[in-house]
């Protein structure tokens, strides 16, 4: 019987809503200086190439702070700036279109966005969203007054491969970049978030708890008498042990909650919207899943220590739930033991 049902993420999400606002706002940092030399050219050129250039890019203005607007609302940021970047990347083809298509100034701009959706997307979104932007780039470059002889086609062709070459190293080093974060936060072994990733969010969530009532609950467990596992059947077979707890562990709570590696063989999990009641039951039920499972087909068992939140810093959170841990040690092992109360 798992104690909280579903199954927990084995990596941290780095293509969640949040991520990629943090990701957009960094976009909006390093290409404002371009967007506002694109506002000074087209507002400038208006006389020559319509007025129309320059109502689109005033309609994408709004756009964009409606679109900001809206994203805060939302409880899908990413949402929104999905919107904004495709409907962005329209607006600029329509000014491409109505300023001469192939022949216009304005068409190396649409590059821009081969830049920014490397930075926002991943893997099948980020083809999907080169697929787009080159159909948009295909239908701007029909405007009317296109040149008839072969230098609008070299403009056309030019324009496709810096942007079919920013998708292919833009893309390769950002994903670099990206998988090179997630490997410093994630266990090599059990693929389980480490340490480094446990601080951050054991800081984070004591200080969300801080600020609202809710309750939640730090676990912390580890493998009893594991130097005797290595020393007797080798360290391969310790690996497989931690391997196949941290299997049960990841397997046996809800989406958001989650388990970490925090030691050799020490895992923590944090545990939102459960009372002591149900936070120990959790805990003992994990116990008794342990033993019955025997990792590495050898006698296993694993003591918990279980720490309500209750106001206390991060610090103060996990020393209470090591206490509580060190009591199950000190009590015979392959119990649950919850901690004391914080001391005013």
């Amino acid at each position: 019987m798992k104690p909280l049902s579903g199954r927990m993420p084995q990596s941290p999400h780095l293509d969640d809503s949040a991520t990629q606002l943090r990701a957009w706002e960094r976009v909006l940092t390093r290409f404002a200086p371009i967007y506002l030399a694109f506002v000074v050219l087209v507002i400038s050129s208006a006389p020559s190439y319509g007025w129309q250039a320059a109502a689109f890019m005033i309609l994408d203005l709004v756009k964009g702070v409606l679109t900001h607007l809206l994203g805060s609302r939302m409880n899908r940021v990413g949402a929104a700036y999905d919107i904004n970047q495709y409907s962005g990347a329209v607006l600029i083809g329509a000014i491409v279109f109505v300023s001469g298509g192939v022949g216009s100034p304005f068409l190396p701009f649409l590059v821009v966005f081969a830049g920014i959706f490397p930075i926002l997307y991943r893997e099948s979104r980020a083809i999907g969203s080169f697929a787009f932007l080159i159909v948009v780039a295909v239908v701007a470059s029909l405007g009317p007054a296109q040149s008839s002889d072969l230098d609008g086609v070299f403009r056309f062709g030019t324009l496709v491969c810096v942007i079919l070459s920013l998708r292919v190293f833009g893309t390769d080093l950002l994903n670099s970049g990206l998988d090179y974060r997630a490997a410093s936060l994630i266990d090599q072994l059990t693929g389980l978030p480490n340490r480094r990733f446990f601080n951050k969010e054991l800081k984070t969530i004591s200080a969300e708890l801080a600020s609202r009532p809710e309750s939640a609950a730090l676990i912390i467990c580890d493998v009893d008498h594991f130097k005797r596992v290595n020393d007797t059947y080798g360290h391969a077979t310790g690996d497989v042990v931690l391997e196949q707890v941290a299997s049960i562990l990841g397997d046996s709570f809800r989406s958001h909650d989650r388990a970490f590696r925090i030691g050799g063989e020490e895992f923590a999990i944090l545990v939102r919207g459960v009372n002591a009641e149900r936070a120990l039951s959790a805990a003992n039920q994990l116990r008794q899943q342990i033993v019955v499972a025997r990792p590495a087909d050898i006698e296993v068992s694993m003591s918990f220590g279980v720490a309500m939140h209750e106001g206390d810093t991060g610090r103060q959170w996990l020393k209470r739930a090591d206490q509580a841990l060190y009591k199950a040690k000190d009590s015979g092992r392959n119990r649950v033991e919850l901690a004391e109360r914080l001391r005013s």
